[in-house]
């Protein structure tokens, strides 16, 4: 028999309830709204970096199965380690790249306040 365990899904935030609120609540569904996107974008980064294991891993096992067919030469692999390298490369720079600006825009500090408004 399975359960649904629904106790580490975030709440969902309804807009209307936080427009219409109470002054009190805005800081606690600030945390956990910033909460909720800090954890969508380690899920993210996880699910991004496990994709390109994956690719690698395929892209491997198709150059060893062609190379043992003798369908290749070792010399005309499909993937060379820099092609390899470039993906999985692009792939982290962009996710890190999108979590910083995501990241940055809701932990504002006063400091980013400061260096905004001294610019």
């Amino acid at each position: 028999m399975t359960t649904s365990d629904n106790s580490n899904m975030p709440k969902a935030v309804n807009l209307n309830e936080l427009v219409s609120g109470d002054a009190a609540n805005l800081p606690l569904l600030k945390h956990h709204l910033s909460k909720d996107v800090a954890e969508r974008i380690l899920a993210l980064f996880k699910t991004s970096t496990y994709a390109m294991i994956l690719l690698v891993l395929i892209l491997a096992g198709f150059d060893l199965a062609f190379i043992g067919l003798n369908i290749i030469q070792p010399s005309d692999r499909l993937i060379s380690g820099n092609v390899v390298m470039s993906v999985i490369g692009a792939t982290m720079v962009q996710v890190g790249a999108a979590s910083f600006a995501i990241t940055r825009s809701l932990f504002k500090t006063d400091d980013d306040d400061a260096q905004t408004s001294d610019a």
